[in-house]
């Protein structure tokens, strides 16, 4: 067993050197005893010992003896180890010896040379290898941030062919290269089956709609007023009696009271953000400066329904939902022939069951209706024109419903696509 006295320790520079001469020449020995060329790494080689807070070199030279085999170290190795080996092969304990100070080794043909396989180690080159890793499902350059913060700087991305480059000990970079297998998995494919409808004010009466705020959720956010229109209400989903409310509003649109917007179908890859809109696209003609530089340019409005979201899959199989849906319709027109437009939106994060349906709803939006009457001819008259015209503004309330079911798409199936 070896001790960790300071005698030992200072001598320590000039044993190793006689210890490791004397070893080279049992190492010469038992190569010609193993033939001249091509050496095969000792690794039947058994060996006992016990070492206490000793001076890494010490044990390596007394492993050097032992076995008769040279173990050259470089000029970073240092330290002291606590092991106790006992019919252990030769590479393993190497391993037992080296590890904990960050060291490795190499068989090279004869003898074992020790050292740090670091980038600034004066023998990386001897110890590093190097290995492409060819990536099928994520992105070159996201591979070095999804590993572990030592490992970083031993990746290189290869964006051009979707490969790392890999540089480092052997087993680093063994342990690197399975991360990565880890990681470079197909991500799941998670459909989306969406309902939107837009419910009249009698149609909500019929539904008996009465949405309730569950705070737990991740994230929410409540829809924004724009121009005069007036959105009320609480913006909400629910998980219960959804079923039941489908069937209820088949009869209430039969009925006129209700209207589908949109009924789309569409496959999302776990964690790419997927989007839908339904509806059509109007320019206007926007007129701006003076009667001398007038300056027109065409604006783009979006009528219809839009739906994005984002889904993954959490290690139980429920589905965490990023959703945002949103209806906007051109209301009417003001002063200049300009469109008011009226918006209904809503963000809110969930996590639901695979094929578990919820709806989302809660976006009341007042909408003042402008209606005018007249006589033909006759109320085109100017200044009288106006006995025989009338005008009236009626109020209608409106709601956006949204039913969502996300349904994994297993090995084989058919994920489908937009409807």
């Amino acid at each position: 067993m070896k001790g960790g006295s300071g005698v030992r320790r200072r001598a320590a520079g000039v044993a190793l050197v006689v210890l490791l001469c004397l070893a080279a020449a049992g190492g010469r020995a038992w190569a010609q005893e193993n033939g001249s060329g091509g050496v095969p790494e000792p690794v039947d080689v058994l060996v006992t010992n016990v070492f206490f807070d000793t001076f890494i070199l010490d044990a390596l030279a007394d492993l050097s003896l032992e076995t008769g085999i040279p173990i050259l170290a470089d000029t970073t190795v240092g330290g002291f180890v606590t092991v106790e080996l006992f019919d252990v092969p030769l590479p393993r304990a190497l391993e037992q010896l080296l590890l904990p100070g960050g060291y490795t080794y190499k068989w090279m043909d004869g003898y074992y040379l020790v050292g740090s396989a670091r980038r600034d180690g004066p023998l990386f080159h001897v110890f590093s290898v190097t290995e492409r890793v060819k990536l099928a499902h994520v992105n070159a350059a996201d591979v070095p941030g999804m590993l572990a913060q030592p490992f970083r700087d031993l990746v290189r991305p290869e964006p051009a062919t979707n490969s790392v480059i890999v540089s480092g000990a052997p087993a680093v970079v063994q342990r690197i290269v399975d991360d990565i297998a880890k990681i470079d998995v197909p991500p799941y494919q998670i459909r989306i089956d969406a309902l939107i409808t837009e419910v009249s004010e009698q149609g909500r009466k019929a539904l008996g709609l009465d949405w309730s705020w569950i705070e737990e959720a991740p994230s929410t956010q409540r829809p924004a007023r724009i121009g005069v229109q007036q959105l009320i209400g609480t913006v909400g989903y629910s998980f219960t009696g959804v079923d039941a409310l489908l069937m209820q509003l088949r009869s209430v649109v039969e009925r006129g009271d209700a209207k589908i917007r949109a009924n789309p179908t569409l496959v999302a890859v776990e964690g790419q953000p997927a989007s839908l809109f339904v509806g059509r696209t109007t320019y206007y003609r926007i007129v701006t400066g003076t009667e001398q530089t007038q300056v027109t340019r065409l604006e783009a409005i979006e009528a219809g329904v839009s739906l994005s979201l984002v889904a993954r899959v959490s290690d139980d199989g429920t589905i965490v939902l990023q959703i945002s849906p949103g209806v906007e319709d051109v209301q009417g027109h003001g002063p200049d022939d300009l469109p008011v437009v009226g918006s209904r939106r809503v963000q809110t994060t969930v996590r639901v069951q695979d094929g578990e349906t919820i709806g989302i709803g809660g976006l009341v939006q007042e909408v003042q209706v402008e209606n005018r009457s007249r006589v033909p001819i006759l109320g085109d008259l100017p200044i009288f024109g106006r006995l025989f015209s009338s005008d009236r503004t009626t109020t209608e309330e409106t709601e956006v419903l949204i039913f969502i079911t996300p349904r994994i798409v297993r090995d084989g199936e058919q994920g489908g696509g937009a409807e």
